[in-house]
């Protein structure tokens, strides 16, 4: 996330367009070595033949996009560690989730989201937490908006686990990703500030520049894009989606090492480790059911 928060550009979701659109040619080209290779036996007609996949390759295109908008404006008005500490709240959602619909519960759950919510708490009462252009800084607000990508994370995952049991993995990524991009252009030509140019401020191919271009082709679109969302829903093809969502407990230490690197934010307070620590033991605990006897 740091490097899409580190661009220079005023609109949150220009940021995300220029990450989708230079991951596409990555997935185009992983879809077709799967269709050669493991998946020759796949039609891509059945995709349009079958109204619930199609149902579902959209409703996952348009939670993906949400994902991605709440934790980028997570990213711009808090700090990494609390940006990436409540977005990956997603496997405590699944738990309360689980207890809404009273279905089998594990006391690991219950006692793993109990801490994270405490650690949650602790890590939002940091003092010492500031942004290094603090006229973008509004920890709450931030906050907030990782809170939120956790909740539609949850249910981009889950519904990603059920959709590559009928269409190959890299297929659902490609067509999620060019469909959102192709939702995300209309609004943001729509409602936002895009213009349907070169222009490296607001332009939607404002990425193919000397500035922006290799940067965005392999640090966001190959590394940071079509790299992790690709073996992300790898794993859901043989694991649940809260394993999936319990991998990304390294992310918020990295983060902000990265963001402090990088400029974007001053090193947090005491209290924020704390909260932390405490926030990701929880997620690790309420996650670990399926291990247990």
């Amino acid at each position: 996330m740091p490097l899409s928060v580190a661009l220079p550009l005023e609109s949150t979701l220009l940021k995300l367009s220029w990450r989708n659109t230079n991951m596409i040619p990555f997935l185009i080209l992983i879809s077709i070595i799967d269709l050669k290779t493991q998946a020759k036996d796949f039609s891509l007609k059945s995709i349009w033949q079958n109204k619930n996949t199609r149902i579902g390759i959209m409703q996952l295109s348009l939670s993906f996009n949400l994902v991605q908008i709440f934790f980028i404006l997570s990213g711009q008005y808090t700090i990494m560690s609390h940006a990436s500490i409540f977005s990956n709240l997603g496997g405590a959602m699944l738990v309360i989730h689980r207890v809404i619909l009273r279905q089998p519960t594990h006391r690991w759950e219950y006692s793993g989201v109990i801490i994270a919510m405490v650690g949650s708490i602790i890590s939002v009462l940091d003092k010492d937490v500031k942004k290094i252009d603090e006229s973008h800084q509004n920890i709450p607000f931030g906050d907030i908006c990782g809170i939120i990508s956790s909740l539609f994370a949850a249910y981009f995952f889950q519904k990603n686990s059920q959709v590559i049991q009928k269409v190959p993995s890299s297929i659902v990524v490609c067509l999620t990703i060019i469909i959102s991009e192709i939702l995300l252009v209309i609004f943001g030509l729509i409602f936002d500030t895009f213009t349907l140019d070169f222009n490296t401020h607001t332009g939607v191919f404002g990425f193919i520049s000397k500035e922006y271009f290799l940067y965005t082709f392999f640090a966001l679109g190959l590394f940071c894009g079509a790299m992790s969302i690709y073996t992300a829903t790898l794993v859901l093809k043989y694991y649940p989606a809260v394993v999936l969502l319990i991998t990304s407990l390294f992310e918020p230490l990295l983060c902000q090492a990265i963001s402090c690197l990088m400029n974007i934010d001053k090193a947090p307070g005491l209290m924020t480790y704390l909260g932390g620590m405490l926030t990701l033991i929880g997620i690790l605990g309420s996650g670990l059911w399926w291990l247990a006897p």
